[in-house]
């Protein structure tokens, strides 16, 4: 019989993998029709980094901060510099190609349109809460 995960446990196993993580952490969009699930390995099905003004965001240790067993990186932005089409979530990553590892990923409530010249602004959030 294997233990369980306390909440407290949970906690500090997601600040050692995000906020005190070893490695720096990738922000990158997605374009799947669905959300990859919990057994999704990459690549995801990304927007195309040969496109005008896309490419994954180095995200900060320094820059991520904890509250109630979520963790919170600061705003960051992606310009689009040509039509990308829709994109439908983002997700964190442990490289800004697919040799990496999928860490995290959350999906929009609905696709959003990315035409030439739209801005999109995304503060990450990461919980160890399970979704009901």
């Amino acid at each position: 019989m294997a233990g369980i995960a306390v909440n407290e446990g949970r906690s500090k196993t997601l600040v050692d993998s995000v906020k005190d993580a070893q490695t720096t952490l990738y922000l990158r969009l997605y374009t799947n029709a669905s959300q990859p699930t919990v057994s999704q390995v990459l690549p995801v099905t990304e927007v195309s980094t040969a496109l005008s003004g896309y490419a994954a965001i180095a995200l900060t240790d320094s820059d991520w901060t904890e509250a109630s067993q979520v963790i919170t990186n600061i705003e960051k932005t992606f310009t689009a510099g040509e039509d990308w089409g829709n994109v439908t979530g983002y997700y964190i990553t442990t490289t800004s190609n697919d040799t990496g590892v999928l860490m995290y990923v959350e999906s929009f409530s609905t696709p959003l349109n990315m035409t030439n010249g739209s801005i999109l602004k995304i503060t990450p959030k990461v919980s160890n809460v399970d979704p009901a």
